[in-house]
C-alpha cells in the first residue's frame, strides 16, 4: 500500500501541482524492516502526571539546544539570547499541551507501552515541534485579531518592551521547528533517529517526510487564517451594515475556515507524527485516509467548541477574553443564528454584530439565547460525538483505536 500523506492527495489539495509534486517525494521506499523491539522499557505504569512531567523536561532540553546554537553558530549577543529565551518561555510551554502529548500517546498506545527510551524521547521532541508550531500561530493570530489575553496572561505583542517586534519573534519560533527537526532527525546530524528507524536510508526518508509534513501543514493553516481574515476585509466599515458581507457567513464558508485553520495542525499532525515514528515512516494509505477523516471531524468539533466558549465561557476559566462578536468573526454562533433567525431577528443581529460596544455585544448574546443556541450546541455536540465514535469503529483491524479515543477524550465536553 502507498504511504503518502493524505494531506497531499488530490482530495485534500484539489489536485494541485504542489500536492502532486510533494506526493511523489513522500512515496515510501518499498523495503522496510521492522523496528527492533530489544531494549524496550515498560511505560504502562507511568501516570498521566509523570508523562506530562517527562514531556515538559524535553522542552528545557530543546530550548537550551536552541540558545546554545544561537551563541555558537549565529553570534547572537547575550542580551538578545536572553530575550529569545524569555520569548520562548512566555509562549511555548503553556496551554494544555494536548497536541504535543498526542504524539507520545500515539507511540505508546500503538506499541502497547513497550518502547525504547530513544523512541520515547524522539516522540517528545516531535510533540514539542508541534507546540512550537502552535506558539508561532498564536503569536501571529493575536496580533491580527488584536487579542488582549492568551492563556491567562497578556498576549506577547502587548508586553511593553515587545509590541510589534513580536512579528519577528513568531518567525524565529517557526524557524526553531526546523532547527529541532534537523538536529534530532537528520541522520548526518544525529545518530538517534537511525536507532529508531531501520537504518540510515529510512531515517533520511523520515526526516524528509517530517520536514515536508510541517511545511505543508503550516501552509494549510495559513490558508485557513486567510479564509478567516478575508471573511471580513480590513477596509470594511463595521458600523455600516451594508458593508459587512453577511451573505458569506454560511456553513460552507465556516467549514472551509475550520478545516484549514484548525483541523490539520491540531489533530491530523499529532496523530500522523505518532504513526510515522511508530511505523518506521511507513503508514499505509487506508490508515492515512481514515486518520485524516477522523482528524477533520475532531477539528470541526474543537473549533465549534471554541466559538461557543468565546461567547458563553468565563474568561477567567478559559484563559482569554472572547472577541468574536466585536471582531465580526464568521463564527459558528453567528452562522447558526443567521440560519435560525426570522427576518426581524436577522436584521437586529446585523445591526448589533461586529460593534465594539458592550451594550450591543450583550444584545447579540441575548439574541443567541433567544434562538436557543446553547441547546443547539449541546445537540450538535451529542451528534458529533456519535459520528466520531462511528468513524473510529471503522478504522482497520490491527490498529489500536485508542490513539483516536485518547485524543478525543481530551476535548469531549470541554469547558475551556
Amino acid at each position: 500500500m502507498s504511504s503518502s500523506s493524505p494531506l497531499l492527495t488530490a482530495g485534500v489539495l484539489g489536485g494541485s501541482l504542489l500536492g502532486y509534486a510533494l506526493l511523489k517525494f513522500l512515496t515510501p521506499k518499498p523495503t522496510v524492516t521492522a523496528t527492533p523491539k530489544s531494549n524496550t522499557t515498560d511505560y504502562s505504569k507511568e501516570t498521566k502526571q509523570e508523562r506530562e512531567e517527562n514531556f515538559k523536561k524535553v522542552y528545557d532540553e530543546l530550548r537550551d539546544f536552541l540558545l546554545n546554537d544561537l551563541k555558537q553558530s549565529y553570534e547572537v549577543p547575550e542580551e538578545n539570547n536572553k530575550y529569545i529565551e524569555r520569548m520562548l518561555n512566555y509562549n511555548v510551554p503553556w496551554g494544555k499541551l494536548n497536541r504535543g502529548l498526542a504524539v507520545l500517546d500515539t507511540l505508546l498506545i500503538l506499541n502497547n507501552y513497550q518502547v525504547t527510551p530513544k523512541q520515547y524521547h524522539l516522540a517528545c521532541v516531535l510533540g514539542w515541534c508541534i507546540e512550537f508550531l502552535q506558539a508561532f500561530f498564536l503569536i501571529a493570530d493575536d496580533i491580527m485579531d488584536a487579542s488582549i489575553t492568551r492563556r491567562g496572561q497578556d498576549c506577547w505583542y502587548r508586553v511593553n518592551d515587545v509590541q510589534l517586534q513580536a512579528c519577528n519573534d513568531y518567525l524565529i519560533v517557526e524557524s526553531h521547528i526546523y532547527k529541532i527537526l534537523k538536529h534530532y532527525f537528520k541522520p548526518s546530524c544525529k545518530k538517534a533517529c537511525e536507532k529508531v528507524c531501520a537504518g540510515k536510508q529510512q531515517a533520511e526518508k523520515l526526516y524528509f517526510d517530517l520536514v515536508e509534513l510541517f511545511h505543508e501543514v503550516s501552509y494549510q493553516t495559513e490558508l485557513g487564517q486567510l479564509h478567516d481574515l478575508r471573511s471580513l476585509p480590513p477596509n470594511v466599515d463595521k458600523n455600516a451594515i451594508d458593508q459587512i458581507p453577511f451573505h458569506t457567513f454560511t456553513i460552507e464558508t465556516y467549514s472551509r475556515i475550520v478545516k484549514y485553520k484548525t483541523a490539520f495542525y491540531s489533530f491530523y499532525l499529532p496523530l500522523y507524527c505518532g504513526l510515522l515514528i511508530s511505523m518506521n515512516g511507513k503508514v499505509d494509505e487506508t490508515l492515512n485516509k481514515q486518520t485524516l477523516e477522523i482528524s477533520l471531524a475532531m477539528g470541526e468539533y474543537f473549533q465549534i467548541q471554541d466559538d461557543y466558549l468565546d461567547c458563553f465561557g468565563d474568561p477567567k476559566h478559559i484563559g482569554k477574553i472572547g472577541r468574536d462578536i466585536e471582531d465580526c468573526k464568521c463564527s459558528w454562533m453567528v452562522v447558526k443564528a443567521l440560519e435560525l433567525a426570522n427576518e426581524e431577528q436577522a436584521n437586529n443581529l446585523k445591526k448589533w454584530y461586529g460593534k465594539d460596544d458592550e451594550e450591543k455585544v450583550l444584545k447579540v448574546k441575548e439574541l443567541y439565547r433567544e434562538l436557543n443556541l446553547e441547546k443547539v450546541y449541546k445537540e450538535y455536540e451529542e451528534n458529533i460525538l456519535k459520528h466520531l465514535e462511528k468513524l473510529i469503529s471503522e478504522v482497520k483491524v490491527g490498529i489500536n483505536k485508542d490513539i483516536y479515543n485518547s485524543l478525543l477524550s481530551k476535548i469531549a465536553n470541554r469547558t475551556k
